[in-house]
């Protein structure tokens, strides 16, 4: 998982989008972002860690989507127009790092395991 944090990290560099990376926060403490700032705190912690890589592309994405506010990590309103397009985003990001480093996976569901994207996320891939 070091590899896919490193890419997001330079991603965010690449993009002007400023990073947190907490080791220190409750495993139920949500990863935010914040677009006026520029700025995404990702809980290292988090009680699922395979989500990690997802909610930090998530987050880096409302950034770039140029949402304005604190926006906090949630799969409670995934067709919420801005959770819509920051899952979108996110995806592309995650397929950009494949694509890069080669790796393919036989299936979709695959995919939405490897990097924790939830499952009703599936569409989006087509």
């Amino acid at each position: 998982m070091d590899e896919i944090i490193t890419y997001l990290c330079n991603y965010s560099l690449d993009h002007k989008v400023g990073f947190q990376l907490e080791n220190r926060l409750n495993p139920d403490d949500v990863s935010v972002s914040n677009g006026l700032l520029r700025l995404v705190i990702i809980n290292l912690n988090w009680n699922n860690p395979t989500e990690i890589p997802f909610q930090f592309a998530h987050e880096i994405s409302h950034v770039l989507n140029g949402d304005t506010g604190a926006n906090y990590y949630s799969t409670q309103y995934p067709m919420i127009k801005e959770e819509y397009e920051a899952n979108k985003r996110a995806i592309k990001i995650l397929l950009g790092y494949c694509k890069l480093n080669d790796i393919e996976f036989n299936s979709k569901i695959q995919f939405l395991e490897a990097f924790g994207v939830p499952t009703n996320l599936e569409p989006l891939l087509d």
